[in-house]
Parts: structure tokens; sequence; C-alpha cells
């Protein structure tokens, strides 16, 4: 069951991100909101809130 919706106060903007470390994707993708963010007069009101995702649950563990 996933919980609901908690913001860390009124005041901030909560921003969830599933991401896989290991997709080069999402780093792209957390890079641009880091630059967004960095351009956003009102960033300190943004609470961005982390997920792991594995986007291939059969890769090894550890590669050969």
């Amino acid at each position: 069951m996933t919980a609901s919706f908690q913001p860390a106060s009124p005041d901030k903007i909560r921003v969830d991100i599933w991401s896989d470390v290991a997709c080069p994707w999402c780093y792209v993708g957390k890079r641009r909101l880091e630059s967004a963010l960095a351009q956003f007069p009102q960033s300190d009101n943004v609470e961005i809130v982390w997920h792991s995702f594995e986007l291939d649950p059969s890769t090894p563990a550890e590669h050969p």
C-alpha cells in the first residue's frame, strides 16, 4: 500500500522521483531537474523525495 502524501510543510512543493542509479536517462533527468531548480526563484520551497527503482530486476548483482 502506498503511503499518503505528507508534505514537509504547507508552503513546500513536494516532488517524488523514482530513479534507477544505473539508468543513464534517470541521471540526465536528475541533472535537468537540478538545472531547472537552480533557475527557479522559489527553489527553497521545493522538497525532492527520491525513491529507488530497479529497471531490470534480472540484472546480476555481480558483473563478470
